[in-house]
C-alpha cells in the first residue's frame, strides 16, 4: 500500500509533472481550484501530491476534481507496477520536501521488488528460459523508478549509498539482458552527475567495475562498453575523487584506451 509520511507542513516547494497518479488516494475534494488544491495538500501532512484532470490546460480557471496521494510519482506498488500514468488530459503537483524524506524507504522497496525479480530469473532459466522477455521488462520499469528517484539533484547524495551496489551489480553481470545492463550503466551515469557522489561511488568499486567491462569489450565499442566509459568519465569531472583515480591508475587506462587504433 501506499507509504505514510509526516512532513513540516511549511512545505511549500512543488514540482508538475503530466499525468496521473494512479493507486489508492488519500482523499478527493470536489470542485476545487488548483491552487486551493496546492494549498489543501501542503497543509495536509500526509500528502505527498495531488493529480487532476484538464483537457486543455494544468491551469484551469474552473474548479476541479482533485486526488491526493502520499507518495510520489516514482513511488512503485507492492506488485512491482508503476505508479504514474502519463496522460496530457491530466496533471500533477508533487511536494518535493515530502517526496525528499520518502527517497531512503522508496529505494529500499524496489530494491526489494528487483531481488525478488531476480530470483524468478534464475528460476526460469532453470526451467529453459520460459517468461524471460516479461522479466527483462520488469526489471527495466524498477530501474526506470530508481532512474527518476535519483535524477533531482538533491536526492543523488541520498539515493546513492543505497543504489550504487545493486546498480554495478546488473550492470557488470553478463547474464543479464543488454536492455537491464544499460539501465543499471544510466543510473549510474545520473548518479556521477554531481561532485557530492564521487567519493560514494569510487569507494563502491564503480572504476574497478566500468574498467572490467571496457576491457571485456570486443573489437568493436557496445552500448554497454560506452556507457561504462561515460560512467568512468562522469566521475574524472569531479576534482574531489582526483587523488584515488589517480592512484587507481586511471589515467594510465584512459591514455591507453586514447592510443588504440582506430
Amino acid at each position: 500500500g501506499a507509504l505514510l509520511f509526516l512532513s513540516p507542513a511549511s512545505a511549500r516547494t512543488i514540482r508538475y509533472r503530466t499525468g496521473a497518479l494512479d493507486g489508492e488516494a488519500l482523499e478527493q475534494l470536489h470542485e476545487v481550484t488548483v491552487p486551493a488544491a496546492r494549498d489543501h495538500c501542503m497543509r495536509t501532512t500526509r500528502c505527498v501530491s495531488f493529480s487532476f484532470e484538464s483537457p486543455t490546460t494544468r491551469f484551469p480557471a474552473d474548479p476541479v476534481t482533485a486526488f491526493f496521494f502520499s507518495f510520489s510519482d516514482w513511488h512503485i506498488k507492492e506488485n512491482g507496477a508503476p505508479s504514474f500514468v502519463e496522460d496530457p488530459m491530466w496533471h500533477s503537483y508533487i511536494n518535493t520536501t515530502r517526496e525528499h524524506e520518502a527517497v531512503p524507504q522508496e529505494i529500499l522497496i524496489v530494491q526489494e521488488q528487483l531481488s525478488k525479480t531476480s530470483n524468478t530469473n534464475n528460476k526460469l532459466r532453470g526451467q529453459g528460459g520460459g517468461g524471460l522477455a516479461s522479466v527483462v521488462e520488469r526489471k527495466l520499469i524498477l530501474l526506470e523508478s530508481l532512474f527518476y528517484i535519483a535524477a533531482p539533484e538533491q536526492h543523488k547524495i541520498l539515493a546513492a549509498p543505497l543504489i550504487v551496489h545493486p546498480a554495478i551489480a546488473l550492470a557488470s553481470s553478463t547474464a543479464e539482458d543488454a536492455a537491464v545492463r544499460q539501465s543499471a550503466l544510466k543510473l549510474l551515469i545520473v548518479i556521477g552527475d554531481t561532485p557530492d557522489t564521487g567519493d560514494i561511488l569510487f569507494d563502491a568499486g564503480v572504476f574497478s567495475a566500468m574498467k572490467a567491462i571496457v576491457q571485456a569489450r570486443g573489437p568493436e565499442w557496445d552500448e554497454t562498453s560506452k556507457s561504462a566509459l561515460d560512467v568512468i568519465s562522469n566521475i574524472c569531472l569531479h576534482r574531489s575523487v582526483n587523488d584515488k583515480l589517480r592512484k587507481a591508475g586511471a589515467h594510465m587506462f584512459l591514455r591507453d584506451l586514447l592510443s588504440e587504433p582506430g
